[in-house]
Formats: C-alpha cells, sequence, structure tokens
C-alpha cells in the first residue's frame, strides 16, 4: 500500500516517519496526540505502524530502564 493512495481525509490525520527513524523520534510524535505513527520507505510504502505500547515495551528493555525517576524527570513528583 502507498500512503499517497489513502484518501486525503485520511493523509490529513496520517502522521509518518522514515523506516530508517530512531525510537526517540517515534517518541517525540506520539506525545503530540497521535497515537500510532506509521512508517514507510523511501519509496512511500507503508512499512509498519509504532504505536505508544510499542515505545514503552522497547523502553522497558533498554539499559536505561531502572534508573530512579529523579534522574529523568525535569521536577519531583
Amino acid at each position: 500500500m502507498f500512503v499517497h493512495d489513502m484518501p486525503e481525509a485520511a493523509r490529513a490525520k496520517l502522521v509518518t516517519i522514515a523506516d530508517d527513524a530512531t525510537l526517540i523520534e517515534a517518541a517525540g510524535l506520539l506525545t503530540s496526540g497521535n497515537d500510532l505513527v506509521v512508517v514507510c520507505n523511501g519509496g512511500g510504502i507503508l512499512l509498519g505502524v509504532v504505536t505508544k505500547t510499542d515505545v514503552v515495551r522497547q523502553i522497558n528493555t533498554c539499559p536505561g530502564h531502572g534508573v530512579p525517576h529523579k534522574g529523568w524527570l525535569d521536577h519531583d513528583t
């Protein structure tokens, strides 16, 4: 499926990212109220989607997942 073949109304709401983008880039797009990011290759072919759940799952496996919150939050909670 090509993204440009989607109906205009659906495409207007679509948030896409390149297949070589980082997890941080995808997470940044998800923080702006989007529930999913569509991954496309350079030719505009849809390869998959990244959801907030995918980002959380990946963070859980990264080396820094055990860092106390005071190490990464801007303020105390």
